[in-house]
C-alpha cells in the first residue's frame, strides 16, 4: 500500500467517525439558539463564529456533515439494490422484456441528476426520506444498464445453464449464480457516486428542498449565510488557516483586526476585477470598521483612522 492510498484511506475513516460521533464531537449544540451572540465573528467560544440565530457554525457544520452523508450512503445503497435487481432481472429475461426495461431506463437516463431529483422532492414533499428517494430514482438506473451489461456474460456460463437444466426457478438462478458474479463493476460505481450524492443533497437544500431546517445542513448554511456575506462573511468564506488570526482578541481593538482581515478576503476575492461592486465593497468595509470599531470607545477612535488611513494606501 502506498502513502497516498494510507493516507487516504485514514482520511476516509476519520470522515466517518467524525460524522458518527458528531454529537460528541460538536462543541455546542448546532440547533439551539443564542440571539445574544448572533453574528459573532469566529474566535473564543465559537471557533467559526455564528449565524443569524447565534448557532454554533462549527457545529452545524459538523452535524450538517452527518447529515450530508447519511443521505449519500442511503440513497446509494437504496438505488444501487434496486438498480441490480431490475438490471440482473432484464439481463436474465431477455426478449421484450428487457426491450421494454430497457427503454425505460433510457428514458430516466435522458434526464440530469438534479432536475430529476427536483422533480421528485417537488412532487412528494421536502423531507429527508424523499431526498433519499430522489438520489436513488437518479442512481438506480445508471445500476441497471451496468448491471444488464455484466450479467449479459454471466447469464451463458456453465454453471448458470447446469441450474437451468435442473429446473431451478428463476430467483434462486438471479440471486445466487448471476448477480454474485456480476456485482465487480457495481460497487465500484456505486462506492464513487457516493460523493455525487453529497453534492446533490447539498444542492437540493441551498434551493430549499433537502434537509429541513432546523436540521443543519451544508446547502442550507449556505443559503442563509448568503443573505448576510456583506456584514458576517464568515458563514460563507473562511480564512485558510487563518481563522484564529482573523478572529484577534476582543475588545475594540480585537473588532479592527476582524474588520480588516474580513477586508483583506474581501480584497483577496476581488484581485484584478476593477469595479464599481468592488469599490462599493471596499466603502461598506470602511464604514463598518467607523460604525463598529470607532462608535464604542477612545481605543477604537483611534483605531480606525489608522485602518481608513490603510484602506486609502491600499485602495484598489
Amino acid at each position: 500500500m502506498t502513502p497516498r492510498a494510507a493516507f487516504a484511506g485514514v482520511f476516509l475513516v476519520a470522515a466517518v467517525l467524525l460524522a458518527a460521533f458528531a454529537h460528541l464531537v460538536a462543541p455546542q449544540d448546532p440547533i439551539a439558539q443564542d440571539i445574544p451572540n448572533r453574528l459573532t465573528p469566529p474566535g473564543g467560544e465559537f471557533p467559526l463564529g455564528t449565524d443569524n440565530f447565534g448557532r454554533d457554525v462549527l457545529s452545524r457544520v459538523i452535524h450538517g456533515f452527518r447529515a450530508a452523508l447519511s443521505v449519500g450512503v442511503a440513497s446509494v445503497v437504496v438505488g444501487a439494490g434496486l438498480g441490480v435487481v431490475v438490471g440482473g432481472a432484464s439481463a436474465y429475461l431477455g426478449g421484450w422484456i428487457d426491450l421494454a426495461t430497457q427503454r425505460v431506463v433510457d428514458a430516466f437516463l435522458g434526464f440530469p441528476l438534479l432536475v430529476l431529483a427536483v422533480v421528485v422532492v417537488a412532487a412528494l414533499g421536502s423531507s429527508t426520506p424523499t431526498v433519499v428517494l430522489a438520489i436513488s430514482v437518479a442512481l438506480a438506473p445508471q445500476v441497471a444498464r451496468l448491471t444488464r451489461t455484466s450479467a449479459l456474460s454471466v447469464r451463458g456460463r456453465p454453471h448458470v445453464m447446469a441450474a437451468r437444466s435442473i429446473g431451478t426457478g428463476m430467483p434462486r438462478i438471479l440471486f445466487k449464480h448471476i448477480l454474485p458474479h456480476s456485482l465487480g463493476p457495481v460497487i465500484a460505481y456505486a462506492t464513487g457516486f457516493v460523493s455525487t450524492a453529497l453534492v446533490a443533497e447539498s444542492a437540493l437544500s441551498f434551493l430549499g428542498l433537502g434537509v429541513p431546517p432546523p436540521s443543519p445542513s451544508w446547502g442550507g448554511m449556505l443559503q442563509e449565510g448568503r443573505q448576510f456575506l456583506e456584514v458576517a462573511p464568515w458563514l460563507v468564506i473562511e480564512l485558510c488557516g487563518g481563522g484564529r488570526r482573523a478572529a484577534g482578541p476582543s475588545g475594540p481593538s480585537g473588532d479592527a483586526s476582524r474588520s480588516r482581515a474580513w477586508i483583506i478576503v474581501a480584497r483577496r476575492s476581488t484581485r484584478g476585477v476593477r469595479s464599481r461592486w468592488c469599490a462599493s465593497r471596499i466603502a461598506y468595509a470602511r464604514r463598518h470598521i467607523e460604525g463598529r470599531v470607532g462608535g464604542r470607545q477612545e481605543g477604537g477612535r483611534q483605531a480606525a483612522p489608522f485602518l481608513c488611513g490603510w484602506l486609502a494606501a491600499t485602495g484598489p
